[in-house]
């Protein structure tokens, strides 16, 4: 009864009444599940460098492959540079920040011009040691360049780019288009021909006048309380082809829809990450769900392994940062968190934001005794850290290592525990399966 108490007091204390209101940019509403994608725990394995067909020497070379009387007007010094294809040396976690901190770029820790032999959850390049960051590479507009190429951080141009194709739902203007007209036929006869001289040629693809496509899908994910697989709020999905890349976040209903079209397959895959926080495999590299390359929905049910992991890791946050927490303070948004998991045995541990080099904020271990955690006690342990964050960021680094370990830890058990009870109310369980998995059987605080 004095723990109750106790930590009523605390609830009281600390607790305000404010809540947020999620907006959602999704207009189409995805079909329903057709299919089931399990994970493949393992490194991402790249193949062998393909042939650029986007670059500028490539579409320069099929623009004079075609007949003349195709051409429309169009001379060769109209095809001028769109992107530039760069990889940049981050030296630090610290460099690595600061270039995330530009969320219009869309960074990959892997080139984009070679083979995937084996989809995996991370990437780390082999040249790289593992206590620094891997390379990180980007597609970037020439008028963003300007503003890129400033960044103190060591980088190179692998390629000048030629991408007429691109069709984002955004307005983005190929500047190096002449007075001619562009015709759509025009561009996928020269993007066609960019990729047979390269190499690329896809034998599976349409006939001419393939119609564009729209990447979406549906996301859910499998939960022990719950015994089955619930809607996956929040994820960031990715669909790629080449150097252009479209992105989706699900809504309530764990549908997606990306903000840009295709006429040929593209490769799909999540990114476990959001505004506020990043989740990695390991204490480094960046944790990933890869998918098919394909035409049409994607569409993925998160059953095992350590996709099952970061997508609870990914609930939790996402409710902390931006869900129902019953008037909790969220952590000051001064920069994004590092969940680092391990899929081993390990008591679970937040830094403080000490900002040591590459140390991770948090770290989630996956097993206790050798026992694979259940959902719910991954779930549990996120928020916990997570409730350490906010503690730390509101009451500043100094003053909260000088609170008693009793009491950080304490409010930190009754976070967990409430948010617990709230994830699992809102996603209809019973009260009798609440006390039985949460209370009983792990946070029973009235002992």
């Amino acid at each position: 009864m004095k723990k109750f108490l106790f930590y009523t007091l605390l609830y009281l204390i600390f607790t305000s009444c404010s809540q947020e209101k999620i907006a959602w940019e999704h207009e189409e509403t995805p079909s329903p599940n057709t299919s089931i994608t399990e994970s493949n725990d393992g490194v991402i394995i790249l193949g062998k460098r393909l042939e650029n067909p986007y670059s500028l020497k490539n579409m320069k070379q099929a623009f004079e492959n075609l007949a003349p009387q195709t051409r429309n007007g169009i001379q060769e010094k109209d095809i001028l540079p769109t992107h530039y294809y760069v990889k940049f040396h981050p030296k630090s976690e610290h460099e690595l920040d600061i270039l995330k901190q530009d969320t219009t770029v869309i960074w990959y820790e892997y080139p984009l011009d070679y083979e995937i032999k084996t989809l995996g959850v991370s990437y780390h390049d082999p040249a790289i040691p593992d206590s620094l960051p891997t390379y990180q590479y980007a597609s970037i507009d020439i008028a963003k360049w300007e503003e890129i190429k400033q960044l103190p951080i060591a980088h190179e141009i692998l390629e000048e780019l030629f991408i007429p194709d691109e069709d984002s739902d955004e307005d983005i203007a190929i500047t190096t288009r002449s007075s001619h007209s562009w015709s759509e036929e025009f561009i996928e006869n020269l993007v066609d021909e960019s990729f047979r001289l390269t190499g690329n040629e896809e034998p599976y693809l349409e006939t001419r006048g393939r119609s564009k496509w729209r990447p979406a899908g549906n996301i859910t994910v499998y939960d022990d309380i719950m015994g089955k697989s619930i809607p996956l709020v929040g994820a960031k999905v990715r669909a790629r082809r080449w150097f252009t890349t479209h992105i989706g976040y699900t809504n309530p209903n764990g549908d997606y829809s990306c903000n840009g079209r295709f006429k040929r397959p593209a490769n799909y895959c999540i990114i476990w990450e959001g505004s506020d926080w990043d989740i990695r495999d390991g204490a480094i590299g960046q944790a990933y769900l890869n998918g098919p390359k394909q035409k049409g929905n994607w569409n993925v049910n998160i059953t095992s392994g350590k996709s099952l992991r970061y997508a609870t890791i990914h609930r939790a946050a996402y409710r902390y940062y931006h869900g129902n927490i019953a008037g909790f303070f969220r952590p000051a948004n001064t920069k994004r968190e590092k969940i680092c998991y391990f899929d081993k045995d390990g008591t679970s541990t937040f830094w403080g934001n000490m900002g040591l080099g590459i140390l991770p904020d948090i770290k989630i271990y996956g097993k206790s005794s050798s026992r694979a955690k259940q959902t719910y006690e991954i779930f549990g342990t996120t928020s916990h850290e997570l409730s350490h964050v906010a503690h730390c960021t509101w009451m500043r680094k100094i003053q909260y290592w000088q609170v008693s370990k009793i009491i950080y830890e304490s409010w930190a058990d009754f976070v967990e525990w409430s948010l617990l009870r709230l994830e699992y109310k809102e996603l209809g369980a019973t009260e009798a399966k609440i006390k039985a998995y949460i209370e009983i059987n792990h946070y029973n605080h009235q002992k």
